[in-house]
């Protein structure tokens, strides 16, 4: 049964060792590769993001930040080896949207988010991954931002 992580102090001492958002020239990109906790990966974006970094950032390797937040999906705690709710890391993925990621701007390969979770998610489904729905709802996500960006009107399902 998967869990939410539930931070120490020790949890956070630990993690802050390797904090992604100090001293690094994409730290937004690299929160999206850690594998800290959810929690602390969002606090060390805000701080990235209150000290200017941009949240469409284009790196040449690993795309914009909403690349690589869909790169990682949680799965695991690599320090206890305690299994996770994956989906965890759909709260970066809305993060990063809500402070205005753009999921139709594409890497330098010419991918979108959208593209790159579009294919993670079939991938996975071929290789019957149970993470594959990660990709499902990240894209979804990303669709809805996309279309209010284009000016859509979107209604909620109730």
């Amino acid at each position: 049964m998967p869990t939410i992580r539930t931070l120490t102090e020790d949890d956070i001492e630990y993690w802050s060792g390797d904090r992604p958002d100090k001293g690094y020239l994409y730290p937004l990109h690299d929160v999206g590769l850690s594998v800290a906790p959810v929690i602390l990966r969002i606090s060390w974006a805000e701080e990235a993001l209150a000290n200017g970094h941009d949240v469409n950032r284009l790196h040449s390797a690993m795309g914009r930040p909403l690349h690589t937040a869909i790169e990682n999906p949680q799965h695991m705690d690599c320090r206890t080896g305690a299994v996770l709710d994956h989906y965890e890391s759909l709260d970066l993925v809305r993060w990063l949207l809500e402070r205005g990621a753009d999921p139709r701007l594409r890497d330098t390969r010419g991918k979108s988010a959208m593209d790159r979770a579009w294919c993670l998610a079939r991938y996975r489904k071929e290789q019957r991954d149970p993470l594959a729905g990660f990709w499902d709802q990240a894209r979804a996500m990303m669709v809805r931002a996309a279309r209010k960006l284009e000016g859509w009107v979107l209604l909620d399902a109730a």
